[in-house]
């Protein structure tokens, strides 16, 4: 039963939209997957035992932000009109409690459970049709569709032949267009066509963020439905001029080569010191890397967020204060060009500025301990996770992958298989 909850919501959350529904794509899929977590915690409660948990680091960063919450009574200016209204922080933190410990208990249940020991034998004859135990290579199975689909629908989007799904950026100068709205005169260019390549998505970059994570799972598979999905998926990040996930993915493969081929791994290496020498005596390539080091405008946004940091380095500014603090501030938003940043674009550094040094390192000792575990009980499944958890990891330094979906979905699930796969839940 459990094995069918994970492959519908891996295969339904990235394709959910609901036009009219807020903004019709991140928000529906947002809602999907608060009932994916609740689905995946009542099925691992209702039927299936669970082991102890291991890993203390994560509870302690839920008790952390629990005890935060109650005990901080920082006053945030909420500006509205123009007129600012202090609110207490506790006010606009249980949204974004809930949605944590709903992630750490899915984490917990996929971590701790115990698939062949059913709770309720009476339920039996509801399980003819489902497996008893957690597929890794079924769950791959469904992510390398999942990638081949989103792949097919990109590279139909990058011909300019979707009508629904399209992407304008005014601030870049690269509009989305039909075949029948470009200038017969002008050229299409790259800019064009990475532009359009959003999928169900709705954004280059969180499509080029969520396929680079799931690639690793499809090498895993080590069968022709791995390899064209891998293969499909290299061209959407390519399509997408992702710099962000190109460096994670990267990270990924060097950590899912390393333990299981080295070889191919010091050869790539090799390969990559003439490039990296010829390409950086290149104006475009630097002036592509000075993009990267600060696209719009992230450096600036970091030095508004430090100033606050400083003043509360500890305990933070409460859940969800980021976005009132910086992102609805009139002051800081005249001194970003009236961009409006609601997530600092570092996840690290919104955690520390949220929920204090203390905050930050509970978490990160949560992910110290696992890689610590992980060297214990090295499996084909457990490098293939890491690996994509590794592509999560570092992308999180540029972007929101714990806000949005459907990042932040696998990431819960891929997080959970890997401790069950390591024993944290022993």
């Amino acid at each position: 039963m459990l094995y069918s909850v994970l492959a519908f919501f891996l295969f339904a959350v990235p394709f959910f939209t609901w036009q009219g529904w807020a903004d019709g794509i991140r928000f529906p899929k947002e809602n999907l997957s608060i009932i994916g977590f609740l689905a995946i915690i009542g099925t691992s409660f209702s039927l299936y035992r669970l082991r102890p948990f291991k890993n203390k680091w994560l509870f302690l960063f839920l008790g952390w932000c629990f005890l935060l919450t109650i005990i901080n009574f920082y006053l945030i200016p909420v500006y509205l009109e123009k007129v600012v209204l202090d609110m207490p922080t506790s006010f606009i933190a249980y949204k974004e409690l809930f949605y944590i410990t709903l992630i750490t208990l899915t984490i917990v249940c996929l971590a701790s459970i115990i698939p062949k020991e059913r709770r309720v034998k009476d339920f039996r004859f509801f399980e003819i049709n489902f497996k008893e135990t957690l597929d890794f290579q079924a769950i791959a199975k469904v992510v390398s569709w999942v990638v081949i689909i989103v792949s097919v629908y990109s590279f139909i989007q990058a011909l300019g032949l979707d009508e629904i799904y399209r992407c304008a950026d005014p601030s870049t100068g690269w509009v989305a267009q039909t075949p029948l709205t470009l200038d017969p005169i002008k050229k299409l260019s790259v800019g064009d066509m990475s532009r359009r390549s959003v999928a169900t998505m709705g954004n280059p970059s969180i499509l080029a963020v969520f396929v680079s994570m799931c690639l690793p799972l499809c090498l895993y598979l080590r069968q022709k439905l791995g390899y064209i999905a891998f293969l499909s998926g290299l061209g959407v990040i390519g399509l997408t001029l992702s710099f962000t996930a190109i460096l994670g993915l990267i990270a990924g493969l060097t950590v899912y080569l390393w333990f299981n081929h080295k070889k191919i791994l010091l050869w790539l290496l090799v390969l990559a010191i003439p490039i990296t020498f010829y390409l950086s005596g290149s104006q475009k390539f630097e002036h592509k890397l000075k993009h990267f080091l600060n696209p719009t405008g992230r450096v600036e946004v970091h030095k508004e967020a430090w100033k606050l940091i400083v003043e509360k380095p500890m305990f933070g500014f409460g859940l969800g204060s980021f976005e009132y603090l910086i992102g609805s501030n009139p002051h800081v938003l005249s001194r970003l060009n009236n961009q409006s940043w609601k997530e600092l674009h570092d996840e690290y550094g919104q955690i520390w500025f949220t929920t204090g040094f203390i905050g930050l390192t509970l978490f990160l000792g949560f992910i110290v301990s696992s890689v610590r575990q992980f060297l214990k009980n090295i499996t084909d499944e457990s490098v293939a996770l890491l690996a994509s958890l590794t592509v999560f990891l570092v992308m999180s330094f540029g972007y929101f992958n714990f806000r949005v979906a459907p990042i932040s979905f696998y990431g819960a699930v891929f997080t959970g298989l890997f401790l069950n796969v390591i024993g944290e839940g022993i």
